[in-house]
């Protein structure tokens, strides 16, 4: 896969010596109307969250006074149905919890097989209306243990995840790894000073180099999977995987936090010896999600991608974007996705008693 792509790009490079391309692209008819624009993806969690929007031309002229019109979330009419029974939809006035001021959500988790439909209407625009249906859950399991290695062999973990790959139906996959890390300072006076704040939470993803072991790929393997990393999760259909059991195993390097001690200082006090951190305690959890994801979620992560990450319109050799969409007589996409997650594991525990003449 690796070397076919390399092997696209050299050949663009070669006909940008030989010819210059040139596009013209009319924007005209992005001016005549304007139109509605969901996002949703459905899924099994409790909340549930859908972004409903009018577009408005790119060249209209609004006043300060007006620019309220540039986010116009209040629908004249909303249905969501569940296998053809109403759902109800709550609107946000404010930001509730993680659903955003603005957007419209559901409360409760949809279900594998269910097909979903929504409705919507906005003053002046035509109604627009878009289904889909929740993918089923995925047999799995996942191992994350300590890799053998010479070198930093605390820091490298190997990651080994199976699943069950349906017969006769398209499929597609998200794999994601996250790692969950928390520093705390105890200090001399008693107080505690967390570092972060809060847990910092990223993904633990792979290197990706020119080697053959990357999990693109692993997770591509002889075939022709189209294989990409979107909002930190890899994502593929099933065409190079086989009928049954399928294993996806990876190192990944888990990066330890850097203490800054200076930071870690309580505030307020006179004395330049008082607050400071005598012990420091690291917490560091993971946390493995496998989604299975809809057509239509999909085809729309793959489009989102190729307009991101697309060499060959950067050359000029081709159109800079691909859309996807299934909102009729909109834009946007609505979508199903169900995701299992392993929960919150520990992977480090660990204290350290800090040596005070670090601070002299």
């Amino acid at each position: 896969m690796k070397r076919l792509y390399t092997y696209i790009v050299l050949l663009a490079a070669a006909a940008m010596g030989l010819s210059s391309c040139e596009y013209e692209f009319d924007n005209g008819s992005l001016t005549k109307e304007t139109s509605i624009y969901v996002e949703g993806r459905l899924s099994n969690s409790d909340t549930n969250v859908i972004r409903i929007v009018k577009t408005l031309p790119y060249n209209m002229k609004v006043a300060a006074k007006d620019s309220a019109a540039l986010n116009v979330t209040a629908v004249s009419s909303l249905e969501l149905l569940r296998d053809g029974s109403g759902q109800q939809v709550f609107y946000a006035d404010e930001a509730v919890g993680s659903v955003p001021k603005g957007s419209y959500y559901t409360v409760g988790a949809f279900h594998p097989g269910e097909k979903v439909t929504l409705k919507a209407g906005m003053e002046g625009v035509k109604k627009v209306s878009a289904e889909t249906v929740i993918p089923q859950d995925v047999n799995w399991e996942y191992e994350v243990a300590e890799a053998i290695s010479e070198a930093d062999a605390h820091n490298v973990f190997h990651i080994t995840i199976s699943f069950d790959n349906a017969p006769d139906t398209d499929e597609f996959y998200g794999i994601q790894v996250e790692v969950r890390s928390n520093v705390t300072f105890y200090n001399e006076d008693g107080t505690v000073n967390p570092y972060y704040g809060q847990d910092y939470i990223y993904a633990l993803n792979p290197p990706v180099d020119d080697s053959d072991d990357d999990i693109e790929s692993i997770m591509a393997g002889e075939g022709d999977s189209h294989v990409f990393e979107y909002e930190n999760i890899y994502l593929c259909d099933d065409s190079s995987l086989r009928t049954g059991r399928n294993t996806i195993a990876y190192d990944a390097k888990l990066w330890g936090p850097y203490y800054y001690f200076g930071m870690a200082r309580t505030k307020g006090g006179d004395d330049r010896d008082s607050g400071k951190p005598v012990k420091v305690r690291t917490l560091q959890e993971y946390r493995v999600t496998l989604y299975s994801l809809s057509r239509e979620l999909y085809r729309w992560y793959a489009s989102q991608y190729n307009a991101r990450y697309n060499p060959l319109a950067e050359l000029g050799l081709c159109p800079p974007s691909f859309a996807y969409g299934n909102i009729k007589n909109g834009i946007g996409c609505f979508a199903g996705v169900c995701g299992t997650s392993s929960g919150w594991i520990v992977i480090n525990d660990n204290w350290v008693d800090i040596d005070k003449a670090l601070y002299y």
